[in-house]
């Protein structure tokens, strides 16, 4: 790998899909090699990579944005206000994985931080009460929670979190 700040956040092309990326957990690697582009291209999310800019084609983590509802009950608790009972908008950050081998380095914080900024600016556009993800393992929810998201529902795996707007606003400022 380059040093750091040698890094830039696209958005996928399609020879990405074929770079070999692999952050070690099957499902994301499935969905990254296998679906990423065609999701993408239909309009269900949209796939944002984290590529070394000395090297374009090595991809270093990638994660994905799209519009989701989520049952009132599940995060009004977090929220402060009175809400209408049909679903509430979110964005949702479907899929996020960093290189294996290059875990715990700041990557994923970095394009988490790409992540968050770009829901932000989302959500001055569209009605967003948050953002929403759903963590596949005890650590990825323990680094989402250092972010400021919150576990939802059940404390079980996939792990379903929550970062409400305004807190995002006020972290990001």
């Amino acid at each position: 790998m380059s040093s750091p700040g040698s890094t830039e956040v696209r958005l996928l092309v399609k020879s990405d899909v074929e770079s070999g990326f692999s952050c070690g957990e099957s499902t994301l690697d499935t969905f990254f090699r296998k679906r990423a582009w065609d999701h993408q291209q239909a309009g269900v999310s949209r796939v944002f990579v984290l590529a070394d800019t000395a090297k374009p084609d090595q991809i270093l983590g990638f994660y994905t944005l799209a519009a989701k509802v989520v049952e009132r009950d599940v995060i009004t608790a977090l929220l402060r206000g009175s809400f209408p009972r049909y679903p509430l908008p979110v964005v949702y950050i479907g899929y996020f994985g960093t290189l294996a081998g290059q875990q715990r380095r700041g990557l994923g914080r970095a394009l988490m931080a790409d992540a968050l900024h770009r829901c932000l600016h989302v959500s001055a556009s569209l009605g967003t009460l948050g953002v929403f993800l759903d963590s596949l393992s005890e650590d990825s929810t323990a680094f989402y929670r250092a972010l400021g998201f919150s576990e939802v529902g059940q404390s079980m795996l996939p792990q379903s979190m929550f970062l409400p707007m305004a807190t995002l606003r006020a972290s990001i400022g």
